[in-house]
């Protein structure tokens, strides 16, 4: 049985690499937001620089999530896997990335922050629980 003092670098791992491609998946349909919601370079810049505060702020939060979820699931009795870990904040990047794009392209599917706030947060947490793998129980063979 391992200690939960050794969980705690691939948990943080699955956080750092979550929270780093939360955020990568969001810089696009952030830079394209600022684009088309502009018409001059200082509301450019201020709106390219007060989305990707956000962008990062989510990304964030959903690092902690994953980081979270993983020592929960994980409890030191299960195996943390970076690899899965890296496997899940790719696939939060790429959620990120269509949800953003989504709710742009089609602003009826915006739900409001308090629900896609859930939601990314829930996805962060999907990371890190994929992130822990529980070996299979052995069949048990009735004699």
């Amino acid at each position: 049985m391992s200690d939960i003092k050794d969980d705690l670098k691939p948990a943080g791992f699955t956080g750092a690499a979550t929270a780093v491609m939360g955020t990568a998946g969001g810089l696009v349909p952030a830079a394209v937001h600022s684009i088309l919601a502009t018409g001059g370079p200082f509301s450019f810049a201020w709106m390219l620089t007060t989305d990707v505060a956000v962008v990062a702020a989510i990304g964030a939060g959903q690092g902690l999530a994953a980081a979270a979820t993983a020592l929960a699931h994980g409890k030191g009795k299960h195996y943390i896997s970076p690899k899965r870990g890296f496997v899940g904040a790719l696939a939060v990047g790429a959620f990120n990335g269509l949800m953003y794009f989504v709710q742009m392209a089609m602003p009826a599917t915006e739900l409001g922050w308090t629900v896609d706030l859930l939601i990314l947060g829930a996805v962060g947490a999907a990371a890190g629980y994929l992130a822990v793998r529980v070996p299979q129980k052995e069949p048990v063979i009735p004699v």
